[in-house]
Order: structure tokens, then sequence, then C-alpha cells
């Protein structure tokens, strides 16, 4: 029964298709393929887009990590060498994770401004072609609930809020050693508690 319903809705295209003006035939030959090459392409834009942006994310994760781990190493020197170049390196390098605190900071607000999200990222340094992908996936995800992806930002929010202790912990030591107040044992806690807030 489906078999000859279907095997009679196949002749009346066909029937149809034979009826139509030569010019249509063309037009019909020519638009049916460029349609389903237009969708080829736009599914291959959106898989190498994605591509993109996943790369984006996995590089992110890397240059935090990276720079997290140099401000602990830097800070710890610090604590040793009261050497101003080794704050200043721990300074430094501290600045690339909270660049991308704010941007997803930023991400997070209701009406987020793509434009100063992607420089904060940039600031982090995030290749500047792969930031408004990462930007537009994190807004995406605020309406579509990707389970991964809501793990990558709960454990993005729980590494900011370390970063942040880690860099009141440098100001204070910074402030304690500067104003000549070596003394190990006041300094030890402190250092503990760096140790125990990196997340990295």
């Amino acid at each position: 029964m489906m078999n000859s319903s279907l095997k009679s809705k196949k002749n009346a295209i066909t029937a149809r298709i034979n009826n139509m003006p030569a010019g249509k035939k063309i037009a019909l030959a020519i638009s049916v393929p460029m349609f389903f090459l237009a969708v080829l392409s736009l599914t291959a834009f959106i898989a190498i887009e994605s591509m993109s942006v996943i790369r984006a994310y996995v590089g992110g994760e890397g240059l935090y990590s990276k720079y997290g781990k140099d401000a602990v190493i830097y800070l710890y020197k610090y604590k040793d060498s009261h050497n101003e170049q080794d704050y200043l390196v721990f300074v430094e390098s501290i600045q690339v994770p909270l660049a991308m605190g704010r941007a997803r900071l930023e991400l997070e607000k209701p009406n987020a401004d793509i434009e100063v999200a992607c420089q904060a990222l940039i600031q982090g340094h995030n290749h500047p072609k792969d930031v408004k992908g990462a930007a537009y996936l994190f807004r995406l995800s605020r309406y579509i609930k990707i389970d991964y992806f809501e793990k990558i930002k709960a454990l993005w929010a729980e590494a900011d809020l370390y970063i942040v202790e880690l860099r009141k912990s440098g100001n204070t030591l910074h402030e304690i050693i500067s104003k000549g107040q070596v003394n190990e044992k006041p300094l030890q806690p402190l250092i503990n508690q760096t140790t125990k807030r990196s997340c990295c």
C-alpha cells in the first residue's frame, strides 16, 4: 500500500517535470545541485568555525594555566629573593588569567559588550582571530546548554577566584617585603595560602 502510494507520487512528480518548459527544466537542473552545494558549504563552514572555537578554548586554557603557574613560581622566588624583578614578573604573569577573568565577567552580563570581552581575551594572549568565535559561543551557551561547556565555565569561574586570591597574596607579600618586615613566620602562612589557592 505504502509502496504504491510512493510510486504514484513519484510518477506525479516525474510527469510534472516532463511537462515543464525547457527553460524551467534547465533552471531546475541547475538550482537543485546549487542548493545542495550551498547546504554542504554551510555545513563545512560551521564545522571549520566550530573547530576554530574549540581550538581557541583549548589554547586559552593552556595560556591561563601556564601564566598562572608562572605567577606562583615567581611569587615563591620573590619570597626568597626579595628581588623586585621577580615580583614584576609575577605581576606581568598574573595579568593574563586576570584579563581572561574580565572577559568571562563581561560575557556573563545580560547585555555584554562583545568588543570589550574580545579586547580582554586578546590581553590574555589569545589570538585575535579566535576571540570573536569564543565570545559568541560563550554568549550562545546562555540559551543552549551543553554539559561539557557548562563544566568549562564553572571551572573557569572557580579558577578566577583563586587567581584573584593569588594576586591579593602577592600584593600583601610585596607590601611586607617593601616595608622591610622580613620575618619568615608571617610570610610562610601567606605562601601556604598562595599554594592552596593556586588553580594551576
